[in-house]
Order: C-alpha cells, then sequence, then structure tokens
C-alpha cells in the first residue's frame, strides 16, 4: 500500500502539488500555477509530470509520468460557497458570474478601480464579504481559507454539500474536509497542508 506522500517534478521544473493561488485561479498570463512554480506553457495547457511515491519500505519508490491538463481558468474552490447577497443583487452589482469552466476572467467590478485600471484591495475585500461565489473568491472568505487534512478518512474531493451539513458526517467533515465544506472557522487552529 502507498503513503499519500507525493512529490511532483514537472520536465520544465520543480512544482508543488497545490494548484491554486489566493485569487482562485488556475491559469494566469499562459502559465498553469502548480503551486509555487509555474509551468510555462504558453502554446498549450498541458504538462507532463513526474509522481514519486514513496511507499512504506525506504528506497523503494514508484515514479509515473502522468500528462497534466489544465484548460479552467478558475479552481473548483472558486465558487463553492454561497453569496451572502441574494444572487439577483449580486447580479445587478457584478453582472455575471464566474465560469469556472470557461476561460474568461472574473468580471471587471470583482476587482478593478475604474480610474485606475489597476487592482483595488477594498474592491476585492467587499466582493469577498458579499458575493464570494459570484466573483469567484470563494477559496479565501474565512469559511474556506483553510486546508483539508492530507490523509483523511473520506476524500474530500467526493464529499456532497448535503454531507457538509449532515450531523452524521459533520464531525468527520470538520476535522478532515473543512475546506471543501466551509467549516474552517469550526476547525479553529487544524489547518492541514
Amino acid at each position: 500500500m502507498l503513503i499519500a506522500f507525493t512529490y511532483i517534478t514537472a520536465i520544465s521544473g520543480v512544482v508543488t502539488a497545490a494548484i491554486m493561488d489566493s485569487n482562485c485561479t488556475m491559469i494566469a498570463g499562459g502559465e498553469i500555477k502548480l503551486g509555487l512554480h509555474s509551468a510555462v506553457l504558453r502554446r498549450s495547457p498541458c504538462v507532463y509530470i513526474a509522481v514519486r511515491k514513496h511507499t512504506l519500505l525506504p528506497d523503494n519508490t514508484i515514479c509515473e509520468l502522468l500528462h497534466f491538463c489544465v484548460t479552467d481558468m478558475f479552481a473548483p474552490e472558486a465558487v463553492n460557497c454561497p453569496n451572502k447577497l441574494p444572487h439577483a443583487n449580486c447580479l445587478q452589482l457584478y453582472t455575471k458570474d464566474v465560469d469556472i469552466k470557461g476561460g474568461e476572467d472574473r468580471n471587471d467590478n470583482c476587482w478593478k478601480n475604474k480610474d485606475t485600471q489597476k487592482l483595488d484591495p477594498e474592491l476585492v475585500k467587499v466582493a469577498v464579504n458579499i458575493c464570494p461565489k459570484t466573483c469567484g473568491y470563494c477559496c479565501i472568505t474565512p469559511a474556506y481559507n483553510c486546508h483539508n487534512k492530507q490523509y483523511s478518512r473520506v476524500r474530500c474531493d467526493l464529499v456532497t454539500p448535503h454531507m457538509c451539513t449532515n450531523p452524521i458526517w459533520k464531525s468527520i467533515l470538520v476535522d478532515d474536509c473543512p475546506k471543501t465544506c466551509g467549516l474552517c472557522s469550526e476547525a479553529g487552529e487544524l489547518n492541514y497542508l
């Protein structure tokens, strides 16, 4: 049985396993974000990566070459929370929802100062506080700004919204999948990497 420790090396350089930044995006300026380092992929949003999985025995590793493609602009975590205002009100302010399957950036009203045409942190703060789903900022809201447990009892990617609110599951998910369920505030200091 393999331990879930994974080390990823891209042909073009070293990358880490996280695929998101504080903007909840996966692609920026033609580059795929793969944690702290980016694989430069100007022609194609695909890269081959070597995955080294360590087993329980020392000096016993299994390497795999995987073909990895990212075509979506936003990570799923960008829209996995509710808006605080009614959806219709958010659409009046921001005109359209972020489309995680599309290649378009979020609406300028979510982040850009109309006078300076530059990033305005106050506009981002307002969007995060009132319409995070519409603007694609869920991953930086307090409820979702933590990490799921690396070695969890359940696969967080298979957890449904119903499971997150079900009292039977909630005690497990607050420990194992707080980011998936928006339970970071309840998880307290348990911010797993």
